[in-house]
């Protein structure tokens, strides 16, 4: 099904929830499909307390490779959603949640890694 040789900081990103729904699917099935087709692990986070919040967490769970497949297709399923709505034309923005420690990484020496995304 999906590696267990998982990294120890799981790939956190940012969901409109408005797109949340799409990701799920109907009884669950695009959230097992996405997990099938790329081997990670992919929970919705809910916010009991916060219900109406703009933002859901997604939590991917599983190497780097399979992680950044799951986060590509989950933003292919949110600009199919916003093609598909009211609000087409408007750009999809999914935020990634880093932890301290791997701010560095991301960012790189001298900026270098950050300016090349």
């Amino acid at each position: 099904m999906f590696d267990t040789g998982v990294s120890d900081n799981p790939l956190k990103i940012l969901i409109p929830s408005e797109f949340v729904g799409a990701i799920i699917g109907r009884g669950g099935s695009n959230i097992k499909e996405l997990t099938m087709s790329t081997g990670a692990r992919i929970n919705i986070l809910r916010n009991r307390s916060h219900s109406a919040v703009a933002e859901k967490t997604a939590c991917i769970i599983g190497p780097s490779d399979n992680a950044s497949a799951a986060c590509k297709k989950i933003l292919e399923i949110c600009q199919n959603e916003a093609a598909q709505s009211s609000n087409e034309g408007k750009e999809v923005i999914l935020k990634i949640l880093a932890h301290n420690t791997l701010i560095g990484r991301v960012i790189g020496k001298v900026d270098l890694i950050f300016y090349n995304i």
